[in-house]
């Protein structure tokens, strides 16, 4: 076979881009260098191959940077995804290494950073400019009340924020500009502020927040939004809404109270919105039955 097409089908033994193949093991490209010297010479000189990376740090694991630089250098100019897991970065702790790879983390495409301790390794890689990062997963394992110092960052080509048990206020990212957004394990005085400056979101998923309390927060108007997905107690995140544009609502495991035909109906008739698909599944039994839902929505 002429080395195009090996070098294609070695990139399709590997998960699609952007989902990252781990360091080692069947699934990792190095794997793929280790069947014959063709196929290494081959493997190599192939770009695809070394766009994304998942790290993981741990106390009986530690990152090779030695294996790691060499990996995101032979990814030429393409985009990078980069997962990035630590269960070992506190204020104690020096980036040492890490400075190394610094320049292929500014070129992220899709970001994913999952950390424990405190926001150091926020404060480490979330700097200056990433003119190529469209996708951003933050989680903090271990939630820490110590706000990461994240500022003058240039993400412009940002669009996809995921944000998992943080437990201080977000202020440091560019939330006009995104499209889809992912709440997790967030608190609403979190997340409040951050709804009312997303202006542009498309997609909005909660995912076992807590809203309550917030009926006096004000209305939130999300013009664009058009798919709303939420898994948690939604009769207050309906009542702070206001979604014109709204054509999806999926609900997984939400508990819409005593009167849930209400609690629909009030979104719809204050945003105005024609809903086209209705998806409710859970744990939770409906208080009414389903034709009472068709009876009241007969246009979805």
């Amino acid at each position: 076979l002429p080395p195009e097409v090996v070098s294609d089908i070695l990139i399709h033994t590997l998960p699609p881009y952007p989902v990252c193949p781990p360091l080692t093991g069947p699934a990792s490209p190095i794997a793929l260098a280790h069947i014959c010297g063709t196929w290494r010479e081959i493997a190599l000189s192939t770009p695809q191959l070394w766009r994304s990376i998942w790290l993981r740090h741990t106390d009986h694991l530690q990152i090779p940077i030695e294996v790691v630089q060499p990996w995101l250098a032979r990814s030429g100019s393409c985009p990078l995804s980069i997962q990035i897991e630590s269960e070992q970065w506190g204020a104690s702790m020096t980036p040492g290494p890490w400075e190394a790879i610094r320049p292929f983390i500014q070129r992220s495409e899709q970001g994913q950073l999952v950390i424990t301790a405190t926001g150091h390794m926020l404060s480490f890689f979330l700097k200056g400019s990433m003119p190529t990062l469209r996708s951003l997963s933050v989680a903090m394992k271990n939630p820490s009340l110590i706000p990461p110092d994240v500022t003058s960052l240039d993400f412009p080509r940002l669009r996809t924020v995921s944000l998992t048990w943080l437990r201080y206020p977000v202020d440091w990212l560019p939330w006009a500009q995104l499209t889809s957004l992912t709440f997790k394990v967030m608190y609403s005085p979190n997340c409040i502020p951050v709804l009312r400056d997303a202006i542009h979101l498309v997609d909005l998923i909660i995912i076992d927040c807590d809203f309550t309390g917030t009926a006096n927060a004000g209305d939130i108007p999300l013009t664009q939004l058009k798919t709303l997905v939420a898994t948690c107690d939604v009769v207050d995140i309906l009542n702070l809404l206001s979604v014109p544009a709204l054509q999806t609502l999926q609900l997984y495991g939400a508990d819409l109270g005593d009167e849930p035909v209400g609690a629909l109906g009030s979104l719809i008739s204050r945003s105005g919105f024609k809903l086209q698909k209705l998806r409710i599944c859970g744990r939770y039994r409906l208080p009414v039955p389903k034709e009472t839902f068709l009876g009241a929505f007969p246009t979805i």
